[in-house]
């Protein structure tokens, strides 16, 4: 009986942890909005995970296999021909995948920070200007997974 509790618990927190495109576009939009230097952390968008995977526009599902095994999640399909979004994907342990697809009008990130696996401590980001856009470049160079 406590195991089928555990694991119902576990579901749950999971369920209440789960990234909304809403909370996730308010943090990067008010990095923004403060404007450049502003330095944010994606850390505290979902708590429980270990490690946060960004995905910019026209990523194929045959490249965020290469940084996420074969369970890449649905919101995935459909990326390579779109241009309006990221798609931050979260991962718990070495189990669960959470994602959100987000606007880029929240907040873009800089093409060195798209394809990349960040752990926690990692996934800082700072707030560039690049034209009349601002931009999220990453604090830490983190290796490519695609």
């Amino acid at each position: 009986m406590s195991a089928r509790i555990g694991r119902l618990v576990a579901v749950l927190l999971l369920w209440a942890c789960e990234p909304s495109a809403r909370d996730v576009e308010q943090l990067l939009n008010d990095a923004k909005q403060r404007g450049s230097g502003t330095r944010l952390s994606l850390a505290s968008t979902v708590p429980g995970a270990t490690r946060i995977f960004i995905f910019g526009p026209y990523t194929t599902l045959t490249q965020a296999r290469k940084c996420l095994g074969f369970s890449a999640p649905d919101v995935l399909r459909g990326l390579e021909s779109r241009d309006d979004v990221n798609v931050l994907v979260f991962q718990f342990g070495n189990g669960p995948l959470q994602s959100v697809a987000v606007s880029r009008a929240a907040g873009d990130f800089v093409p060195d920070a798209v394809g990349r696996a960040y752990t926690l401590s990692e996934a800082e980001f700072v707030v560039r200007r690049s034209g009349a856009w601002s931009v999220l470049a990453p604090i830490r160079d983190v290796a490519p997974c695609i």
